[in-house]
């Protein structure tokens, strides 16, 4: 999620200090990185979130994306 100004946000909080996350587990590591997904850490809440695609991306809850990749 982005705000007017392009800036990442946190989509739990709104707050834009945030930072690119260590990659966890095998399935993190070999899937989503090849993928583009990358996992991003928010300064303010401590929420981790998945960001899927280029510049704009769509940010997940990394709670959410594992109950998806469980389906």
């Amino acid at each position: 999620m982005e705000n007017k100004a392009g800036r990442r946000i946190c989509p739990r909080c709104k707050a834009a200090e945030l930072h690119r996350s260590q990659m966890r587990g095998l399935v993190e590591r070999t899937l989503l990185r090849p993928l583009g997904i990358r996992a991003y850490r928010c300064a303010s809440c401590d929420q981790r979130f998945l960001g899927i695609g280029g510049s704009k991306e769509k940010m997940v809850r990394s709670d959410q994306a594992a109950s998806v990749k469980a389906e």
